[in-house]
Parts: C-alpha cells; sequence; structure tokens
C-alpha cells in the first residue's frame, strides 16, 4: 500500500498541467527579455540623439564665437570661431578650407561625429558650406542660427550626424 501512494504522488508531478505551467513560464520569461532588450536598444538609440544632439549646440555655439586669437589665421589659429565686429568673418570662413575637415573637426572637438556648416542667404542661395553633408544616416541633428555675412541676413546651418 505504501508503494502505491508513492507512485501516485509522482505521477501528479508529471502531468499535463505541469508541462502546462511550464510551458506558460518560459513564454512569460521569453516575452520579458525580449521586451528588456528592445527597451534598451531604445536607451541607446536616445542617448544617440541626445549627444548628436550636444555636439550640434556646441559647434553652432562655436561658429558664433570670434575664435583665439581673435583675428586667427590658419597658421596661428588655436580656437576655431567665424566671428569679427558681430558678423561672420569671410577671411575666416576661407581659411576653414586652408586648415582642413579634418584639423577642424578635431579642433571643435566633434569627436566621432561628422559636421557640415552651410551659410545661405533669405533667397536659399548658399554662400559657404563647408564638411560632410549627410546623405544616408539615421541620426542627424540640425541647428539654425541667424547672422550677418558682407551686410546681408544669413542663416547658419550646422548639421552634425554619425
Amino acid at each position: 500500500m505504501w508503494m502505491v501512494s508513492f507512485m501516485s504522488i509522482k505521477a501528479q508531478s508529471l502531468s499535463y498541467d505541469f508541462f502546462i505551467a511550464c510551458i506558460i513560464f518560459l513564454l512569460v520569461i521569453t516575452l520579458i527579455f525580449s521586451l528588456l532588450k528592445d527597451s534598451n536598444i531604445q536607451i541607446t538609440e536616445v542617448q544617440k540623439i541626445n549627444q548628436i544632439t550636444r555636439v550640434s549646440d556646441k559647434l553652432s555655439e562655436l561658429w558664433m564665437r570670434k575664435g583665439t586669437p581673435e583675428n586667427w589665421d590658419s597658421t596661428d589659429v588655436i580656437s576655431i570661431g567665424l566671428i569679427s565686429d558681430s558678423r561672420l568673418n569671410q577671411t575666416k570662413l576661407d581659411y576653414l578650407n586652408s586648415i582642413g575637415y579634418q584639423n577642424v573637426k578635431k579642433m571643435s572637438g566633434s569627436g566621432v561625429y561628422e559636421f557640415y556648416l552651410r551659410i545661405y542667404d533669405l533667397e536659399n542661395n548658399t554662400m559657404f558650406d563647408f564638411g560632410l553633408y549627410p546623405f544616408d544616416s539615421e541620426f542627424v541633428s540640425k541647428n539654425q542660427r541667424i547672422g550677418i555675412l558682407d551686410s546681408s541676413i544669413v542663416f547658419i546651418d550646422t548639421v552634425v550626424w554619425e
């Protein structure tokens, strides 16, 4: 008799209910890990977007400074800035090309991010552009400022991407 009751307990632990409960448990665990993975990917993307936006803001502000020294040229520039007498300085813009994109990128502190600078007038005519234009990028940040170049109101777009 003792043997019979032992057998019935063992048979109950291997019932269909047990297998269904295990399957449901595994499905729930799989669903939880899948949701955690998706949320981790979204958090990473938001962090990347925030970093690109910060770099875009930083570069946009950099263009609107005088630089160091104040009247720098391509040989003595310490810190880039494109403003002189509260206006964009065409000579400093031309010096950007002399310095080269990679050197300007290092000096600006944009890190792993690429950038594109475009200055254009009210009729959307490009007056100056510098850098690499983003053709196919997943994350892009664009800042726009207003300035004066050659006694004309211009827009200064700074585009940053990875």
